[in-house]
């Protein structure tokens, strides 16, 4: 093997054992994160739109996807009378809202906000 070729393993190598070392912990708080916290935070919509460029459509896809895994995480635990506390539907909702904002050709938000903003929440 050449020496650059050898620094290129090396760096490689490492680089892929630093990510375990950090991939281990986080992957530990987040399974120990309450389902309440996991929706997160969300930037504002214009700057979804600037920082996403080109690719809206699957930013949107994403938060819809983050919406809809949340609901269900909810929803599982509460009939398993795991836990007490009712869905976020506000947040819920502002996150649909900038989803459609980004993409509004997206169906499954519209679908899935039309499932629970009309009869939960009767917006």
């Amino acid at each position: 093997m050449t020496d650059s070729k050898y620094t290129i393993v090396v760096i490689l190598l490492a680089a892929s054992i630093g990510f375990c070392f950090i991939l281990v912990p986080f992957t530990d708080y987040m399974n120990k994160k309450p389902i309440e916290e996991k929706l997160g935070y969300l930037p504002s919509t214009t700057v979804l739109k600037y920082s996403s460029a080109d690719h809206r459509e699957f930013t949107a896809a994403l938060l819809i996807m983050k919406v809809v895994m949340y609901f269900g995480g909810i929803t599982e635990k509460q009939l398993a009378k795991v836990i007490v506390q009712p869905p976020d539907y506000q947040r819920m909702s502002a996150i649909l809202h900038g989803a459609v904002k980004l993409d509004p050709y997206n169906m499954d938000a519209y679908y899935f906000a039309q499932s629970f903003l009309t009869w939960e929440v009767k917006q």
